[in-house]
């Protein structure tokens, strides 16, 4: 029997299947499959997301940290350096302050006529300066305080863009304070600089000044004219200008250049006295015979208690210091003028005064000091005078008794 699947021939046999579609996967169950996946997927990135803020939020906190800690240790660099500066400034500030005080007193010593008028003139000049700018110093004080090296734990970030923020203006201001003060400085040193100058230049100006006086005063005595060369010789262009001993020595200078001008006129005026004259032939009598010894002869009524004004007689005395070595002041009665040409007597007297000045001779000390003499001054020039050949009462016998021989020997081999 043929057979047709699928197909009736009207012919009784086999009814055919039913054909039916395989079965499809539940849709139910798809749906939660995708579902899920996108969940995890979704946390995924949720996670994946907050660990970026995590770790962007992380790496800005380390780059502001570490911003601030280098503005930390720049500006407590500044804070260091501002206190250097004001402890600077602060020292100029008081050393020109003496400065000024030490250079109103020099100024006061350094008589004006003195020393160099153009630069006395300057020196004022430049001093009024240096004390307007001590005057008009308007710097305030202020302090500033080092900040932490590192910023607090547990400081947010907006505290610490706040702190890195505050520490960035601290250090504008503590640049400013130290510019403002490098300033300062600058313009009291350049002040400072200014009067030392002047000074230095009114020191130098002394030697120069001080030769054109002494040539207009040229009767002025010869003890005056030593003591302003020793004067003027502590005044040197290398002198230290401001010193205690600076300033001593500009008055000592000034006071020995109004003796050497006090000298000049009074001698000058000597010239009018009727025994002038005389007096001239003594005194290059006794340099005649004083072996080298700067003398000054001086004249008074009365000398010793003798002369016109005391006792009846002629008087003299001898004075010398060691701080003017091989130099004597010798001041005689005025009678000794008047009778200059007649007793011997008064020649006597006058060798015997220069006995007195021969004894500081370097090569005469060790006569003086030995013996027979031992230091007798007296003996010494009355020895000194005989043995000169001046014999008579008048050469310090009289007055004194007569040396031995001995004595007269010692003082032969000084002359």
């Amino acid at each position: 029997m043929a057979m047709m699947s699928g197909v009736n021939n009207g012919e009784p046999g086999i009814p055919p299947r039913p054909h039916f579609p395989p079965p499809a996967a539940p849709k139910t169950q798809r749906r939660r499959s995708r579902t899920t996946a996108l969940a995890v997927v979704a946390s995924s990135l949720i996670v994946l997301g907050i660990a970026a803020i995590i770790v962007v939020k992380l790496l800005t906190m380390q780059q502001l940290t570490a911003e601030y800690s280098s503005l930390a240790r720049e500006y407590n660099g500044q804070v260091a350096e501002f206190a250097d500066t004001d402890e600077a400034l602060a020292g100029t500030v008081d050393e020109l302050e003496r400065s000024s005080e030490y250079l109103a007193s020099f100024l006061d010593a350094a008589a004006p006529g003195y020393v160099s008028q153009e630069s006395r003139d300057q020196l004022v000049e430049d001093l009024g300066t240096l004390d307007e700018i001590l005057a008009n110093d308007t710097i305030d004080p202020v302090t500033f305080d080092t900040v932490d090296r590192q910023p607090a734990d547990g400081i947010g970030e907006s505290e610490l863009r706040d702190e890195i923020e505050s520490v960035t203006d601290l250090s504008a201001s503590v640049t400013a304070a130290i510019d403002a003060r490098d300033e300062a400085s600058a313009s009291l040193v350049s002040a400072g600089n200014d009067v030392e100058s002047s000074a230095e230049a009114v020191i130098a100006s002394v030697a120069p000044v001080s030769g054109d006086l002494l040539e207009a005063a040229p009767s002025a005595s010869n003890g005056s004219r030593m003591d302003l060369e020793q004067s003027v010789s502590a005044l040197t262009p290398t002198t230290q200008w401001q010193s205690q001993s600076t300033l001593d020595a500009m008055a000592d200078y000034v006071s020995a250049m109004q003796s050497v001008q006090q000298s000049h006129t009074s001698r000058e005026a000597a010239k009018a006295h009727p025994d002038y004259a005389n007096r001239m032939l003594i005194e290059e009598f006794a340099r005649s015979i004083s072996g080298g010894v700067v003398l000054d002869l001086d004249w008074a009524p009365v000398v010793n208690g003798f002369g016109p004004g005391g006792t009846p007689g002629y008087g003299g005395t001898a004075q010398w210091w060691y701080a003017k070595p091989n130099y004597t002041l010798i001041t005689l009665s005025e009678n000794v003028a008047t009778d200059w040409n007649s007793p011997q007597s008064v020649r006597d007297l006058v060798a015997h005064e220069v006995g007195h000045a021969i004894s500081i001779k370097s090569s005469c000390t060790a006569a003086f000091n030995s013996a027979p003499i031992n230091g007798d001054a007296e003996a010494w020039a009355t020895a000194w005078a005989i043995g000169m050949g001046f014999t008579g009462p008048g050469n310090g016998t009289w007055a004194y008794g007569a040396p031995t021989q001995e004595q007269i020997d010692a003082t032969m081999s000084c002359r």
